[in-house]
């Protein structure tokens, strides 16, 4: 194979793979997309606009004849021509009435598709109704990509790497940003558009060359390649390290003052981010209030995943398996306001990696591990279940009531700590919180020997509850003597009585939602069942308050984790019993009712430990440097890895190759280090003279002597250099390039 060929191929497998993960990246992020259908217009596109390039069309005559080509396919596909092709092609060698009949099923699909097409148009330009028509996304995003990858052809076929993949890395990364999924895809595309713009400045230099007849030595061709598979892999790498420093801090500040208000019709394209507007916190200024309001949408998107090793991962069988339940918590809410919920005056407190938030942990409750691994990149809410104890990374809470850490009482602070929420710095961390262990016969037994702080803030009820909603609780709870029976009366009610459902309207204004909820709707989500429960709670004298973050989850159990996704944002309660703590309930009718153990669970010990404690260490510490010291080590940091990386891959392809080929790459380099030193190199000038003239500058050197002996050998002995004398001579020439570099830069 010639090194012509060499260099096409590879441009173009580069091509092709930016292709790939391109509209991979896109139809990962549409919903109902077809990757396979994406894929094959997308390579189409591109190998036509790279045909169009090699020609002597210009921009807007090829433009326009891609436009048009692409309009055929892409209506043909949508249309579904293929069974009227088939028809109208068996129907030429019949009677004319079956071609008449073939031709009515053309005219019958273009009919229907374009009736479809003009509906969607309407709905989108009116901003009407979230519109996800599968067969109009896959028109719109067709359309799309074919342009895309079309100018990704051309730009390729008239050497403009970057240029070509500009407009498929800006729309992979606006929906990278818009769903918070595909990161991994805009950096591939990055790192591949690095190296074909590093060939296509390879190629256009090799160009030059030949025309002018410059000699140059086929190392080149390698170390060319090499050289730009290591920069690009490396510019990657720092943008992997880069989460040490907090973009999205300046993502944060910007994004109010660059973004519009977001239409239906960019949701009517297919996006998968139509997150639930009642589960979701992504501000880190934690956001104190909870109004609850009209229908909620939902949908698939992962939010993040959850590993507690309570159970072994599982290979794919019929076994069934018993999966703990658990919730996640992201806010715990105090104050009813009749308007939905907020939080009372919050004190905030940072801590470190592994830093306990209690001197010592809670007696007789069980120790939960949770590894979190979080999918939406400006998703920095810090989960748990439970009581929140520790985590491995730095993060910041919220109290209403902070735990007292330092005194002899650190038991009974635990218990009496009350938290809002968190805020950490790293998408991935692991937590460990503790869970009340408990028995129905120990809940029945709490007694009702209340906190003063838990009387004052989780007995509150706004001045404003309609009669009928306390008769209601009185009713529910008639005969009830203890708290735990109380509480479990109305989850039960709730449970039976009430409908659950997302179409809802917004309360009137004015109106105490609870009541609404109760006595108009008789339907609802989450939110609205675990209001009504704190309120009828509270007004029975029972502690409760509400909780907001995500259900259990659907548990993977090849993988022993459970998978989060928006579809599972919920509110719950939770229930306060001395001596027991805070004991979650579940009145929402679509949700598994909560069984309650009949005895107590096994009590594990603490046992934190990251994956590596030492790159642990060195990423807390990375943290704790100030902004401009990050900005300035990821250089540095870049440039120590691209040169460790060149230098050993140098050296190994510098023994593997044949003697001579090393050496004459060696010599070529002494030559060009040497010439500022030596004079440049003249004709008729043997090696020895040009070593001579090096050595006055220089003095005696050994290396280079070595170095020229070597590859006089290699040129002119009837006996081959050995392996080992080619390391000796690959040694003496790194330390005799170093000393050209400072020799010939800095002359003294």
């Amino acid at each position: 194979m010639t090194t012509i060929t060499i260099r096409a191929g590879l441009a173009w497998g580069l091509m092709i793979a930016s292709i790939l993960v391109f509209a991979g990246g896109v139809a990962g992020q549409v919903r109902g997309a077809s990757t396979a259908l994406l894929t094959v217009f997308s390579l189409l596109a591109a190998l036509l606009g790279w045909g169009l390039g090699q020609g002597q069309l210009n921009g807007m005559r090829a433009a326009g004849r891609m436009f048009l080509f692409g309009a055929i396919v892409l209506w043909g596909v949508s249309a579904r021509y293929d069974g009227p092709l088939l028809r109208l092609f068996f129907s030429i060698f019949k009677q004319a009435e079956d071609i008449s009949e073939a031709l009515q099923g053309f005219a019958d699909q273009t009919l229907a598709l374009w009736v479809r097409a003009q509906g969607w148009l309407a709905a989108v330009a009116g901003n009407e109704v979230v519109i996800n028509d599968p067969v109009m996304n896959a028109l719109a995003w067709g359309a799309l990509l074919w342009l895309v990858c079309g100018w990704v052809g051309w730009a390729q076929a008239r050497k403009m790497a970057l240029g070509g993949l500009a407009p498929a890395l800006v729309l992979l990364a606006g929906l990278a940003d818009y769903t918070g999924q595909g990161a991994d895809g805009v950096l591939a595309l990055v790192g591949l558009g690095l190296a074909q713009m590093g060939v296509a400045r390879y190629r256009a230099g090799v160009g030059r060359w030949l025309a002018r007849g410059i000699d140059y030595a086929d190392l080149v061709t390698y170390f060319s390649i090499v050289s730009v598979t290591l920069l690009s892999v490396t510019l990657l790498a720092l943008a992997w390290l880069g989460s040490i420093i907090p973009f999205r801090d300046v993502v944060d500040a910007v994004r109010p003052h660059i973004s519009g208000s977001e239409r239906l019709s960019v949701r009517s394209l297919g996006l998968n981010q139509e997150g639930s507007p009642y589960g979701i916190y992504r501000n880190p200024s934690l956001p104190q209030q909870k109004l609850l309001g009209g229908s909620p949408r939902l949908n698939d998107n992962l939010i993040f995943r959850v590993r507690t090793g309570e159970l072994p991962a599982i290979p794919v069988s019929d076994q069934v398996v018993s999966v703990p339940r658990h919730y996640w918590k992201a806010r715990v809410y105090d104050e009813y306001t009749g308007l939905g919920w907020a939080s009372s005056a919050l004190e905030t407190r940072k801590y470190g990696a592994n830093r306990p938030v209690f001197d010592l942990p809670p007696a007789n409750q069980r120790l939960l591990r949770q590894e979190y691994s979080i999918y939406r990149w400006d998703d920095r809410t810090l989960y748990w279940a439970g009581a929140f104890y520790r985590s491995d990374s730095s993060f910041e809470a919220a109290w209403r009531l902070p735990p007292a850490a330092g005194r002899p009482d650190a038991l009974i602070s635990f218990d009496q700590a009350d938290a809002f929420g968190g805020v950490v710095t790293s998408p991935e961390y692991i937590v460990e919180s503790y869970l009340p262990n408990y028995t129905v016969q120990q809940l029945q037994a709490a007694g009702e020997a209340y906190p003063g702080w838990v009387r004052e803030r989780y007995l509150q009820l706004s001045s404003g509850i309609p009669a009928r909603v306390l008769q209601l609780a009185a009713d529910i709870t008639a005969g009830k003597q203890t708290p735990y029976e109380k509480a479990d009366a109305i989850e039960r009610y709730l449970r039976q009585n009430y409908i659950y459902s997302l179409d809802v309207p917004t309360p009137p204004p004015g109106t105490d939602v609870a009541d609404y909820f109760l006595f108009e709707l008789r339907k609802g989500y989450c939110d609205y069942y675990a209001t009504a429960m704190v309120v009828m709670a509270r007004a029975q004298g029972v502690p409760a308050r509400l909780v907001s973050g995500y259900a259990s989850g659907t548990y993977d159990v090849r993988a022993a984790q459970y998978l989060i996704t928006a579809a599972d944002a919920h509110s719950w309660v939770e229930v306060y019993f001395p001596g027991v703590g805070w004991v979650e309930f579940e009145p929402t009718s679509a949700q598994q009712e909560i069984v309650r153990p009949s005895q107590p669970a096994a009590i594990p010990t603490p046992s934190l430990q990251p994956d590596n404690l030492a790159l642990a260490a060195l990423g807390e510490s990375l943290k704790q440097l100030p902004l401009y010291a990050r900005w300035g080590l990821l250089p540095l940091l870049g440039v120590l890895l691209f040169a460790l990386a060149f230098f050993l891959l140098e050296g190994f392809i510098l023994i593997q190759i044949p003697a001579r080929q090393s050496l004459r790459w060696m010599m070529r380099d002494i030559y060009r280090l040497g010439q500022n030193l030596a004079g440049p190199p003249l004709p008729g000038r043997t090696i020895r003279e040009f070593v001579s003239a090096l050595e006055k500058q220089l003095g005696p050197n050994a290396d280079l002597r070595l170095v020229t002996s070597t590859y006089e050998q290699a040129l002119f002995a009837p006996s081959k250099v050995e392996k080992a004398a080619l390391r000796v001579a690959l040694s003496a020439w790194r330390r005799l390039r170093w000393r050209l570099l400072v020799r010939g830069r800095f002359r003294w």
